[in-house]
């Protein structure tokens, strides 16, 4: 999914939220946020975000993703268990019933280094050298 995709799938979130009465928040992760913060990336295959309601929010995506051709599981949470309660996160867009952040930069970067990916996903660290000082990649991990 490219920016505009995300984008769009975001505000069909927020709108079905709002036929439900409901307003949520959801904070953004990895790929994500390298596509729509640093525009680092040019697409990404899913949003990693962690979301509240997390139940109604589950069920809005479900609704967006038959309604609106979102690919199947365009929103997850698999980040949970890379998330922490001491993360560092920052406003990213506002929406009439969805608040959505996004990891700060330092933040985004401990859990890239914590996560340590290799393989075939090792594009982790070409892609977000350009915008991470030596001074923030040496005390970011101890941070979170």
């Amino acid at each position: 999914m490219d920016k505009d995709e995300i984008l769009f799938y975001l505000q069909q979130l927020s709108d079905a939220l709002a036929k439900r009465g409901v307003t949520g928040e959801i904070v953004l992760y990895d790929g994500a946020v390298m596509v729509l913060v640093f525009h680092a990336r040019i697409a990404t295959k899913d949003v990693d975000a962690v979301f509240a309601p997390k139940s109604i929010i589950r069920e809005a995506a479900e609704e967006v993703q038959e309604l609106h051709g979102a690919p199947e599981g365009w929103l997850n949470d698999a980040v949970k268990g890379f998330a922490s309660e001491r993360g560092d996160v920052e406003p990213f867009l506002d929406l009439e019933n969805l608040r959505v952040l996004s990891a700060s930069p330092y933040y985004l970067l401990a859990m890239k280094c914590l996560s340590a990916r290799l393989g075939e996903e090792a594009y982790d660290l070409d892609e977000t050298s350009g915008f991470w000082s030596s001074t923030w990649a040496s005390a970011a991990p101890r941070s979170f």
